[in-house]
């Protein structure tokens, strides 16, 4: 099985940032979660190689 500690939490999202999570979901086949863990892991990812 997979460890993976998970949270449950809930965040308030602009209006374009649901559309944009709600289209990406529908274009890949996955979850608005899905796409919203997506994009914060490129965005972390991009910052630590601008730290680097």
């Amino acid at each position: 099985m997979n460890n993976v500690k998970r949270v449950r939490w809930t965040a308030q999202l602009p209006v374009d940032v649901d559309r944009y999570l709600s289209d990406e979901a529908q274009k890949n086949c996955t979850s608005k979660n899905a796409e919203l863990i997506r994009a914060v892991r490129n965005a972390r990812e991009v910052a630590e190689s601008a730290a680097a």
